[in-house]
């Protein structure tokens, strides 16, 4: 990845301060891939990763009479490939080295997590192993020998992340409710290149109501455009003593999770949220509300941060 400026040299790769990429294992171990502590358990990045930069993505187009006519794109599964030294003082601790930062990778049941962080912040990539890690050929001096001799070795990952793009930490908004009729506004921002979908904790009893404008995005739904600026989602049915819910808007989340399990979607009569925040999304009020609530009951908002790119692309 990113080699200037150069402060040392480890296992023949240039060492950068300005980025760090770090590997969390599934056993919770800690590795320093790159950055100004590469190598520090043995383990550094080679040259050349593929896949660690922008999400990938296919569009779709329609034949016109004379031109293609853009009708929009999918975002698909990420598949990273990249490739690490192996190094210990001796054969013995090699063969240790070796070993552990193998079952840090799992055995493709479980993600294993890559950090990055430069001087906008660290963001993460989960993924798995997506087919058998190649060991001890990517190198020219090990092919067909015995790694105890050099005390190094390389491993080829190919990996796949389902969620295909960097993130950061959420953003939260807690807030407390002060009456039993109750309104606040506030602004958000989708900091990242990504459209997020809003999350959020409604405390028990209460009708709650929400924002859900559109932003531009009316088109999806084949409506008139500007239609939706200003929209607020149909009120959430009544929540009884003990449905706390959670609510997560991503079409691909169930919607409504009550704390005691309560069929709460089941009241709902078939509404739900449309409308996600596009990327690059400046400060924007946004307002929750709600009758018969518990005074002194707390609730929140959040906001996945995401982003097509491990750095930059960002407010």
């Amino acid at each position: 990845m990113g080699d200037q400026p150069v402060h040392g040299c480890a296992g023949g790769l240039l060492v950068t301060d300005y980025m760090a990429v770090e590997l969390t294992g599934v056993d919770g171990s800690h590795w320093d891939l790159e950055g100004p502590n590469v190598g520090a358990q043995g383990v550094e990045l080679r040259p050349g990763p593929k896949k660690f930069i922008d999400a990938p993505a296919k569009t779709f187009w329609l034949q016109g009479a004379q031109r293609m006519h853009y009708q929009g794109r999918q975002f698909e599964r990420r598949d990273p490939i990249f490739a690490v030294n192996i190094f210990g003082d001796d054969p013995d601790q090699w063969r240790e080295i070796d070993s552990k930062f193998r079952m840090a990778l799992g055995m493709y049941d479980t993600e294993f997590r890559l950090t990055v962080t430069t001087a906008d912040g660290p963001r993460h990539l989960d993924m798995r192993l997506l087919n058998d890690p190649q060991a001890w050929e990517s190198g020219e001096w090990e092919k067909g020998k015995d790694p105890h001799l050099y005390r190094s070795s390389t491993l080829l990952i190919n990996a796949a992340a389902a969620q295909p793009f960097w993130y950061a930490d959420d953003w939260v908004k807690e807030l407390e409710v002060t009456s039993s009729t109750w309104s606040t506004t506030f602004d958000i921002r989708n900091l990242g290149d990504i459209d997020v979908w809003p999350k959020y904790f409604l405390p028990a009893p209460g009708t709650w109501t929400v924002s859900d404008k559109s932003f531009g995005q009316e088109w999806k739904y084949q409506r008139k455009a500007g239609v939706d600026a200003n929209r607020t989602a149909p009120p959430f049915p009544a929540l009884l003593a003990g449905e706390d819910l959670d609510v997560d808007s991503d079409p691909d989340e169930e919607l409504m999770v009550a704390a005691n399990e309560a069929p709460v979607w089941a009241r709902y009569n078939g509404n739900g949220l449309n409308y996600p925040i596009p990327g690059l999304t400046p400060a924007t009020p946004w307002t929750i509300s709600g009758t018969g609530l518990a005074a002194g009951s707390g609730l929140t908002m959040t906001l996945p941060r995401r982003y097509s790119r491990p750095l930059g692309v960002s407010l």
